[in-house]
């Protein structure tokens, strides 16, 4: 198999894109400029709405129990996988969505053949309902859903893979890797040979000054303030988040990790000059941008077609789990920030101390957690 290499500019240079309104992108699709500034300084607004709400209490029993940092990884037919993670387990849980039963878990634990030490990626082979655990030591194990080990596929990493890798199985995998004057994103195959490789001179992605993400079936890279697609040996542009100047650029990044070192303070004062892009989310027609401001938080969705504000919502930590788009379950009202998009739906976790029973009864201490999945439609 040849594997070939790209060579793209680094996106630093799109800065001077902004002024230039929609153009198109490598896949010929307009590219959005993303009015982030305006919107997060701007007062709340909101015209969407949670449409076809479905809300699955999940199993009480003691296995199926997990802590906060619990999290949706994907789903295959009916069956949704959340990765549990805390100070000693490491396991991925699986629930149906029809009625939130606990049907298995992938557990390996350990330092013996199909087992790992910590759980890097994961990836959901939805036509197989197969489940692939990547590891950050060169070493892939794929299980099946009901928890037999199947086989492991051991590969290279990239140089200096300080980043977790990305995709999926029916397009490609990506992982970042640096050199002296640059980064590549190497790009493996579903039994992790390698096929491709991206070079991107002149710039390194920094945790705060870039982000490199799956979600849903997309995997996402931003440099400044440049967003991709990243699909088989290359990036296609597909927004511009115009900060108005307040950019957390790689040299503020260096210069806020110095400081971080002496002088903290100063440091998060620095930062909070800046807009922090937390995350991204897409699918076809939203663009969703939590970041932090001015010590203050905010989750901005945006029109994918033409980067419209269409949402609003400042929050502080403390009222995370209060604010969202409201719906209603067995006569208790809640709210919901969509967390993970699969097949046009949004889903949710509502953690334990929110959930209630199947009356709406708040929880006395012996409900799980619960999953909401929606759409998102414009009022």
């Amino acid at each position: 198999m040849t594997l070939k290499s790209k060579v793209v500019l680094p996106a630093i240079s799109a800065l001077a894109i902004l002024s230039t309104g929609c153009g198109k992108g490598a896949d010929g699709n307009d590219v959005v400029t993303i009015d982030l500034a305006s919107a997060v300084e701007g007062e709340p607004v909101n015209h969407l709405k949670a449409t076809d709400v479905v809300y699955t209490p999940l199993d009480t029993a003691a296995a199926a129990m997990f802590s906060e940092l619990g999290n949706i990884v994907g789903l295959a037919g009916d069956t949704v996988i959340i990765h549990d993670m805390n100070d000693s387990e490491d396991r991925l849980i699986l629930f149906t969505l029809a009625d939130g039963k606990m049907v298995g878990q992938i557990n390996h634990k350990g330092n013996g053949p199909g087992e790992y030490q910590w759980i890097e990626a994961v990836y959901i082979d939805r036509p197989a309902h197969e489940v692939v655990i990547n590891t950050p030591y060169g070493v892939a194990h794929r299980y099946t859903m009901d928890d037999k080990y199947i086989d492991s596929k051991h590969y290279t990493p990239p140089y200096k893979s300080i980043r977790l890798s990305i995709g999926s199985l029916d397009d490609c995998i990506n992982m970042y890797g640096e050199f002296d004057g640059g980064f590549f994103i190497h790009q493996y195959d579903r039994d992790f040979t390698k096929i491709d490789s991206i070079k991107v001179d002149g710039y390194k992605l920094g945790y705060r000054s870039g982000i490199f993400q799956t979600v849903g079936e997309y995997a996402i890279l931003s440099m400044v303030d440049t967003l991709y697609s990243i699909t088989p040996g290359k990036l296609e542009k597909f927004a511009i988040i115009d900060r108005k100047g307040k950019t957390i650029t790689p040299e503020i990044e260096e210069e806020f990790n110095k400081m971080m070192r002496s002088d903290r303070e100063s440091a998060r004062n620095m930062q909070a000059q800046n807009i922090t892009l937390d995350y991204i989310m897409i699918d076809n027609d939203y663009i969703i941008i939590p970041s932090f401001y001015n010590n203050a938080n905010s989750y901005d969705i945006f029109r994918r077609s033409d980067g419209a504000l269409l949402t609003h919502i400042p929050y502080s930590w403390e009222e995370e789990n209060k604010v969202g788009f409201e719906f209603e379950y067995s006569g208790a009202k809640m709210r919901v920030l969509p967390r993970f998009t699969q097949d046009g739906r949004w889903y949710a976790i509502i953690g334990e101390e929110q959930a209630v029973g199947p009356n709406g009864e708040p929880n006395d201490g012996d409900l799980n957690a619960a999953i909401v999945s929606f759409k998102l439609e414009e009022e």
